[in-house]
């Protein structure tokens, strides 16, 4: 009968057990990012991005539509016609999945950058994770909302279904069609895994370049547009070692000249102001203060940093730098 419980045809579990599998995923995907040696391990970054690219948007879609895309087999035609809109097919809440996915970690992306120096894998994290354990209790109470027979269920049986009935030569062509794209897309995800981990080769330090506001605290935002020539501009260099081992690193600070030729930018003059440097366990983060005062003509300039582990080159540059980060900056005379 429409409307009756779960529980009553043995399918209880069903109902939820996709939502269960993502906060199952979230919870791995936590140690991985936390816990050492699994956040060093070659599988972070799959499962990292399996989590990104899929979690935060299934759940989301499901608290929109906690409805399936079709009625059970047992419904009758009235049912089927009530319910028949309003619903998401399997492959549909796959590829919208990664849409939204990708939607909500931009924008998250583009909050924590405005509101902390850096985005880091772990607030990252953090940040993915507490909408997904916001939006797991919302979905499963949208669904317990719904008769039985018309809720979104775990898509674990119907895809094993689609499954064997490909491999066996039954179904139809869209049935194997179904299961044909959704190993394209996981085999899709687990590539770029891959490459992202093979990028990374291992550089995972952590820059980033802090002003100081009104109350003397260092944030990453109302950076200076204008310094005057002589004056004293207070920074912050924000280092964070991700290496899994004790690191020292050399910062080198430059103020540097361009010049447009043709389009290409040429660099006509450096001049180096200071050398930081500073050795951080693994996991440890220093902000180093500091103050620029440039003594150069008036005219616009690139202040550089230039982060090495170790000593620094004899020539340092942006492309010998194990990390980089600059400001735009005009130096104005007095009074201007």
């Amino acid at each position: 009968m429409m409307g009756e419980p779960d529980a009553a045809d043995g399918h209880a579990f069903d109902s939820v057990g996709d939502l269960l599998a993502i906060a199952a995923l979230t919870a791995v995907v936590g140690l991985f990012v936390f816990v050492s040696p699994l956040s060093d391990t070659p599988l972070r970054p799959v499962v990292s991005l399996v989590f990104v690219l899929f979690a935060p948007g299934y759940v989301y879609l499901s608290v929109l539509f906690p409805k399936r895309s079709c009625p059970s087999e047992t419904a009758d035609s009235a049912s089927a016609t009530e319910h028949s809109d309003g619903g998401l097919g399997s492959l549909e809440r796959l590829v919208f999945s990664f849409g939204v996915s990708v939607a909500i970690a931009v924008l998250l992306g583009l909050a924590l950058g405005y509101w902390f120096p850096g985005i880091s894998r772990s607030n990252l994290y953090v940040g993915l994770a507490a909408l997904v354990a916001v939006g797991l209790p919302l979905a499963a109470k949208r669904r317990s909302g719904l008769p039985s027979d018309v809720r979104m269920r775990s898509p674990h049986r119907t895809v094993s279904i689609r499954v064997r009935s490909a491999l066996a030569g039954q179904g139809t062509a869209a049935n194997a069609m179904n299961v044909l794209l959704a190993l394209v897309f996981i085999a899709a995800v687990l590539s770029v895994g891959a490459g992202v981990e093979s990028s990374q080769g291992g550089e995972v330090t952590e820059l980033y370049l802090l002003s100081e506001n009104e109350s003397g605290e260092y944030v990453p935002r109302n950076y200076p547009e204008t310094v005057s020539r002589g004056g004293n501009e207070s920074f912050a260099l924000g280092v964070t070692n991700r290496e899994g081992e004790t690191t020292t690193y050399t910062a080198i600070v430059l103020l540097q000249a361009f010049e447009e030729d043709d389009g290409a930018r040429l660099l006509v003059s450096e001049t180096r102001l200071q050398t930081l440097s500073t050795t951080l366990d693994h996991g440890e983060t220093e902000r180093i203060p500091h103050h620029i005062e440039p003594r150069v003509d008036d005219r616009s300039y690139r202040l550089t940093y230039l982060l090495y582990t170790g000593e620094p080159p004899p020539n340092p540059s942006v492309d010998n730098a194990y990390r980089e980060v600059h400001l735009w900056i005009r130096v104005s005379s007095p009074g201007e």
